[in-house]
């Protein structure tokens, strides 16, 4: 179930650094952070509401707000 997984925050295991799309190499950087418990349910619950829980939506969601931040 899409919404349990992303919820409970399960990754696939085939989650790479690099993706090979049609002979084409796209390099994707990986940060590991911690936050608070609440904050993680929060952004879960509103990625879902967004977005609808699709995967990679999490991802989508970070990358989105992080712009956002580094555009300020």
């Amino acid at each position: 179930m899409v919404y349990g997984d992303l919820l409970i925050g399960r990754t696939s295991s085939t989650c790479e650094s690099c993706q090979k799309i049609n002979s084409l190499v796209i390099e994707m950087g990986r940060i590991c952070v911690d936050i608070p418990d609440e904050l993680e349910k929060k952004l879960r619950f509103k990625v879902i509401e967004r977005f609808g829980g699709k995967k990679g939506d999490l991802s989508r969601a970070v990358e989105e707000a992080v712009k956002k931040w580094v555009a300020k």
